[in-house]
């Protein structure tokens, strides 16, 4: 890089020459008239030029929007012995431009009217702000209720939705509070911070109660709050689970009630999706009962049959398949509705082993553990 000679005479020039080159801010030395008498080191690495050119043109040849009567007020301004600092745009030789924080201030150099521009690069910090301006607005609008709190578990932000689900009346109104009170069983809820704060995710449903004590169910997410490497607290959000959780609950009690007609009935029909194929294979096997589960789609055609005796499976029709491949296929396939007929079964098929609804459950039940392991 060229360096600029423009710098007073003496002995001192070794010094100025040091401390303009040591400042991390970019700096141009100007006229009066925005002419640049010198720069520094940094102001070539910004501007992408030498301090030679840089001195052959004026300052507003870099700065967007800066021109002769702006100069003026700046002028003016510093002339009172402040100095003005500028949010502006400086423009590179390449023509690519950058945010920038320009301080502005008067210099005796070759006249008492020069002027001295510091100039800060703030491309990163506008950056961060936008970033953290956009992850601020996300949380405000997100439905899901969101806390943020330190490692002692202290609430440092409560996002809109948090202050609706909990019945307060402004997030304010919950900073400061231990996070783990807002819960039916406090100690349950320590997990919420602990887990974080040992880097863990934690993920689980608890009962949580409002501010006018009416408790209601969430699904709670807490995460760690990190700053580079360190957990500085915990971020949370948390979904109001109740009528899913009410939902089902009707839903178990009509399966019971299901299975408990089926119990006591030979003949009986339901829905697949309040008992699965393997409940009703297990619920015919241990009531030994006889007869033949129809399996039927969604426009209650029959798309397969299975014929039990004594609770086992004694023939199997589905897809063209029988024995029991036709019970994998089954499994496989699933269906809408089912309907168990005390009647003849089907042609016995020899070929299905006495323990066939043994190992098929039993292999059923590994298939689901390797899918929740996955």
């Amino acid at each position: 890089m060229t360096e600029a000679h423009t710098s007073p005479d003496g002995p001192g020039e070794s010094s100025y020459r040091q401390l303009l080159n040591g400042l991390y801010d970019a700096v141009l030395v100007c006229d009066r008239t925005g002419r640049i008498l010198d720069a520094n080191g940094r102001a070539e690495e910004f501007l992408l030029t030498t301090a030679d050119r840089l001195k052959q043109q004026s300052v507003d040849a870099f700065i967007l929007s800066f021109d002769k009567e702006v100069l003026n007020r700046v002028r003016n301004h510093v002339a009172e012995g402040r100095q003005i600092v500028l949010d502006a745009h400086c423009v590179r030789r390449d023509q690519s431009s950058f945010p920038a924080e320009i301080a502005v201030s008067r210099i005796a150099l070759q006249s008492p009217d020069d002027l001295v521009f510091s100039i800060r690069n703030i491309e990163r910090r506008k950056r961060m702000l936008s970033e953290l301006r956009t992850s601020h607005n996300a949380m405000r609008s997100s439905g899901s209720a969101i806390l943020i709190a330190d490692r002692d578990a202290r609430i440092t932000y409560a996002n809109p939705a948090f202050v609706k689900m909990w019945g307060y009346e402004e997030g304010e109104d919950v900073l400061g509070e231990d996070v783990r009170k807002l819960w039916r069983d406090p100690g349950n809820a320590a997990q919420l911070v602990d887990s974080p704060v040992r880097g863990q995710t934690w993920e689980g449903e608890l009962a949580a109660v409002r501010r006018n004590g009416d408790v209601f169910y969430a699904y709670a997410t807490a995460a760690p709050n990190q700053i580079d490497d360190t957990v500085v607290g915990v971020v949370l959000s948390f979904i109001d689970i109740t009528a899913r959780r009410r939902a089902e609950e009707v839903i178990r009690r009509e399966a019971d009630a299901q299975l408990a007609r089926a119990r006591r009935r030979n003949d009986f029909a339901g829905r697949l999706d309040l008992l699965s194929l393997e409940d009703l294979f297990q619920l015919i096997d241990a009531t030994a009962k006889n007869g033949v589960l129809h399996v039927q789609d969604e426009a209650g055609e029959t798309t397969a049959q299975v014929a039990f005796e004594t609770g086992q499976i004694a023939a199997a029709e589905c897809d063209g398949l029988t024995g029991e491949r036709a019970v994998h296929a089954l499994f496989r396939r699933g269906g809408s509705t089912f309907r168990f007929e005390k009647e003849q079964a089907l042609r016995k098929d020899l070929s299905i082993a006495h323990d066939t609804i043994t190992i098929l459950l039993e292999s059923v039940r590994r298939a689901e553990e390797h899918k929740e392991d996955v």
